[in-house]
């Protein structure tokens, strides 16, 4: 048995991630878990589709186990996404290897960077640029040239290869057994507006939906069936103009305290987001306000999400403190069994279950409000207690 990990959002599962699982079990995996982001993603969006039916898509695409990457992960930094997912896969007590798409699939010269972006001499670096003024990103890639050269910090302008580090990075800090695989990404670039040999990017996909084109030929068939019944029921974000007003309008009620005590707000930035929130018509009007070289619009649409969901500062610094369970595939009761005698953190099954302690109790709370929150912004609503009414899915 070899278990691989893939942590990911399948916002929605295409012909692209279709491949990766394949080229995943081609590397010898037997098993597949899947470590599968929330309602609210890394870029600060609410997902096209419900947590749920993602899962069903993961399911149906090949994955045998599905896990829960919690909230305040699945929004965060590529830093704090890729530690709350390696986390997850390492306390699993059943993971081989950590299994991602990257721009070329040079696994070795992704962990020797992450390495070395786990030194003293590279933090001190990134201090030193970020007192320029620069973004944290455009901060890490000048101190990786200075201390790797060139080809190093060609790593960190390709979205793949960025998050690829950063998950190796994660894994060498747990001191983890797991070990990284860097698969080729296929087809089209990541976020480009163009389709390659029946690949296309999620964001194209995302945004052909919106525009109410058909997407089946970029999907496997079982997702396409699944995004058709989706959008038929009404359960997806179609980016319309009444989600943006009802972020909106919950933003504007929050004062500069609030603001303040958000992840990655600093340097007096809760000041310009207020004036910025009182005045702006739209969610993009706030982040060309605001946006900078140092606050980037990405980074404000995670501030923006973590103010929405009333996130504090401080849980994407951790790690998460349980392993739920969204979904089980064909092999799944066998991962299941295994990571009863293995998982070094409570195994999380159902949601009547009481989490083990007090912080497991507040991550789910936040969860569950998120999960209503985000059932509000779909184009037919769903009501409350969908963590409740839902379940683990077969």
């Amino acid at each position: 048995m070899k278990v691989a990990g893939i942590i990911a959002e399948y916002n929605p599962f295409h012909n692209g991630h279709a491949h990766h699982i394949a080229a995943t079990r081609a590397a010898g995996a037997t098993h597949c878990i899947v470590v599968l982001g929330s309602h609210f993603t890394q870029r600060g969006e609410p997902s096209l589709l419900p947590k749920a039916v993602r899962t069903r898509m993961a399911l149906a695409g090949g994955a045998d186990l599905v896990l829960e990457l919690p909230q305040p992960w699945s929004c965060a930094s590529a830093e704090g996404f890729a530690r709350g997912g390696a986390s997850l896969l390492h306390h699993t007590g059943i993971a081989d290897m950590l299994s991602f798409g990257s721009e070329g699939g040079d696994t070795a010269a992704i962990v020797s960077a992450a390495a070395i972006m786990n030194t003293p001499p590279f933090s001190a670096a990134v201090r030193e640029n970020l007192k320029t003024g620069i973004s944290y990103a455009a901060a890490q890639e000048k101190a990786l040239f200075a201390l790797c050269g060139e080809n190093a910090a060609a790593l960190l302008r390709q979205p793949n290869k960025t998050l690829g580090v950063e998950y190796c990075r994660a894994l060498l800090r747990l001191g983890s057994t797991v070990t990284p695989l860097a698969v080729p990404r296929i087809g089209a670039a990541h976020d480009a507006e163009k389709t390659e040999n029946g690949i296309a990017s999620a964001s194209f996909i995302r945004t052909e939906i919106a525009s109410g084109h058909a997407v089946d030929a970029f999907l496997p068939c079982d997702s396409a069936a699944l995004l058709r019944s989706a959008v038929k029921a009404g359960h997806y974000t179609d980016g319309a103009v009444l989600a943006d007003r009802i972020l909106l309008s919950r933003l504007r009620m929050a004062d500069t305290a609030t603001l303040a005590a958000l992840p990655g707000v600093s340097e007096g930035l809760e000041n310009r987001l207020f004036a910025a929130l009182q005045k702006a018509a739209t969610l993009q009007e706030v982040t060309d306000t605001v946006k900078t070289r140092r606050y980037t619009a990405a980074r404000l649409r995670r501030i923006l999400t973590a103010a929405f969901l009333e996130l504090p500062s401080g849980f994407e610094k951790s790690e998460p403190p349980y392993l739920r369970v969204l979904g089980i595939g064909e092999k799944g009761e066998e991962l299941l069994r295994l990571m009863r005698d293995n998982a070094t953190l409570p195994l999380f099954t159902d949601a009547m279950q009481p989490p083990p302690d007090i912080f497991s109790q507040r991550i789910f709370d936040f969860e569950c409000k998120a999960s209503d929150l985000y059932g509000s912004l779909l184009s037919t609503p769903l009501p409350c207690g969908q963590e409740f009414t839902v379940g683990m899915l077969r």
